[in-house]
């Protein structure tokens, strides 16, 4: 049997009351969780309107992925504004998150991982997601970098998977792992669409 066990909310989008309501009307508030935006969508808090890596002149968000090797106090306090922020709208509504990924795996650029980790473990967020392992075959730069991220949420105490991978990978046979997909509906119908990291 395959069925969905959790899934994670982003609060900033058009949709995210309606969301909400979903999860109340069905009984699985506690199994929602925070998905992290830096790159789709309005921003919440006012900190990082200010910060034109993230932020464009209409208030909505630009960063792109892996161009922030570093942040400047300024934009690692307006990140944890503005993950307060996007955490908050969940709050008001009943939810606690337990766990937390985030919109294009943003969370597993160190310097963005960096910035919120200490809010991770103030609210209470017991699970983050791991980067992409399961389907990595060969040694890389790229496979050193995941292997050292989620030794650092490891190390941090910080719950987590011990395979993470997408929904096309899927091997019935291996524990522990946890499997990505991203619903969307389109023309009536369900399709998924898939982010690459």
């Amino acid at each position: 049997e395959q069925r969905i066990t959790h899934t994670s909310l982003m609060a900033n989008m058009p949709h995210t009351q309606t969301a909400i309501e979903i999860a109340r009307a069905n009984g699985f508030t506690e199994q929602v969780g925070l998905h992290f935006n830096l790159t789709e969508g309005p921003a919440l808090s006012q900190a990082i309107r200010q910060c034109k890596r993230f932020v464009d002149n209409s208030g909505q968000f630009c960063y792109r992925r892996n161009s922030a090797i570093w942040l400047t106090r300024k934009e690692r306090k307006a990140i944890r504004e503005e993950f307060k922020a996007q955490l908050r709208v969940l709050n008001e509504a009943g939810i606690y998150p337990k766990h937390m990924d985030s919109h294009e795996h943003v969370h597993t650029e160190p310097a963005i991982m960096m910035a919120i980790a200490p809010l991770v473990s103030h609210h209470n967020i017991r699970i983050v997601r791991i980067a992409r392992n399961a389907d990595i075959e060969s040694v890389t730069l790229k496979s050193l970098y995941k292997r050292a991220f989620n030794s650092y949420l490891r190390c941090r105490q910080i719950l987590t998977m011990r395979y993470f991978t997408d929904y096309r990978f899927f091997e019935p046979e291996r524990k522990n792992i946890e499997y990505e997909c991203h619903p969307e509906i389109e023309n009536s119908e369900i399709h998924m669409k898939h982010y690459d990291e």
